[in-house]
């Protein structure tokens, strides 16, 4: 089956191999996923959101669920990726803290995991419990779970060798703000890297396990902000830039838009439009993975698709689809409004409840999923309704 995910990581397998550089290179890696080059795709996207409207556009088009929990990550259940994930639990700090060297306040430590070397610093020379608490954060998930989270999403690290470096520095300064990552590069990837962290980041947690706060959270001065997640974006830039050369040449809007599709970007407020780049990136790989042959049929709107002799899976993402089916044992998932099942085959046993249900005939049957509510029409060949069957509420 072609997932989000899966095209998402192909996509930036190629912009790690392409020779060609800004869109050049862009257009070479959509080109690897079956999309067409950046003008015409960003035409073809203009021209959908003017027909939907922006919500529909964002749900349908894009497998963004404005209204879920979700935070729109790829791995995470809007992007069929995995279980829902939201700005609390994208990245858990499920392990159980470990003693962090109580000097951090006046001196750097390092250490190595997932074949990073993480030097933290702390620029103020400042002992604080919060500068504590925070670096005892950066040394017990967040690098961790960012590594995981990264490698998960895009499947790049630290390890593999093609990062430029596998070295970076954690400087804790005094500010409000997760800056961008200070690079150096070396034939266009990344070489040195140093990211800045607010040194107070979890001053509303406490070091040794207790916790007063919500750990994910902090003050910039102006809201809560969920400090894991700036931290993961951060270092997922960083990755990026050491695998990927002249990384810093693409568009702005894609380098922004992968960077969010690790997190997701839905808490951030996703926009309807070609200069979104977290709505760009969610839309090429909802239409790159639809279109992709797996072992799912999509439907969309005013689509049809004729089944064959072996076993077909169907989901319908769009209103007034049509299904035909010769023989073998279908599924279909996600009945829209006017679903139209052209029938090849005389049925001998039906049953449906308005969301769930099967159809049989000699040779085979069709399953029926999570149909909404919807009726189900059945059609001769030609789309002509047949027989109808209600939904449980009508």
């Amino acid at each position: 089956m072609s997932t989000s995910k899966g095209i998402i990581k192909n996509f930036i397998e190629a912009l790690t191999t392409t020779t060609q550089r800004g869109t050049a290179a862009l257009n070479e890696a959509l080109a690897a996923i079956g999309m067409p080059d950046y003008t015409t795709l960003k035409y073809q996207m203009q021209k959908k959101i003017n027909a939907r409207g922006s919500t529909d556009f964002l749900e349908y088009e894009c497998g963004i669920r404005v209204n879920s929990p979700d935070t729109g990550s790829i791995t995470g259940s809007d992007s069929m990726g995995g279980p829902t994930k939201t700005a609390e639990t994208i990245l858990p700090e499920a392990a159980d803290p470990r003693a962090y060297p109580k000097d951090v306040g006046k001196s750097s430590y390092t250490f190595t995991t997932k074949g990073l070397t993480v030097t933290t610093k702390n620029s103020t020379y400042e002992q604080s419990e919060g500068n504590s608490a925070t670096a005892c954060a950066v040394y017990n998930w967040w690098i961790d779970e960012s590594l995981d989270l990264i490698q998960n999403s895009l499947g790049i690290n630290f390890v593999d060798g093609r990062a430029r470096t596998n070295e970076i520095t954690v400087d804790m300064y005094n500010s409000h703000y997760f800056s961008s990552p200070s690079v150096y590069y070396d034939v266009g990837r990344a070489s040195s890297i140093k990211m800045y962290v607010p040194y107070d980041a979890c001053k509303s947690w406490h070091e040794g396990g207790s916790r007063s706060g919500n750990l994910n959270t902090y003050y910039d001065g102006f809201s809560d902000r969920y400090a894991d997640v700036y931290f993961a974006e951060r270092l997922t830039d960083a990755a990026l830039k050491a695998n990927i050369s002249y990384y810093y040449e693409l568009p702005s809007e894609i380098q922004s838009g992968i960077k969010q599709m690790v997190c997701g970007g839905d808490f951030y407020g996703a926009s309807a439009s070609t200069s979104d780049g977290y709505t760009i990136m969610r839309y090429i790989a909802k239409q790159a993975a639809d279109n992709q042959p797996g072992d799912w049929i999509h439907l969309h709107t005013n689509e049809g698709t004729a089944g064959n002799s072996g076993d077909d899976n169907i989901i319908v993402v769009g209103d007034n689809a049509q299904i035909a089916f010769w023989s073998g044992n279908d599924t279909v998932y996600g009945i829209h409004d006017n679903t139209r099942i052209l029938c090849t085959r005389e049925i001998t046993n039906a049953y449906y409840d308005g969301n769930d249900g099967v159809l049989s005939y000699d040779g085979g049957s069709l399953r029926i999923l999570d149909a909404k509510n919807h009726q189900i029409n059945l059609a001769y060949s030609d789309g002509t309704v047949f027989q109808s069957y209600p939904a449980a509420n009508s």
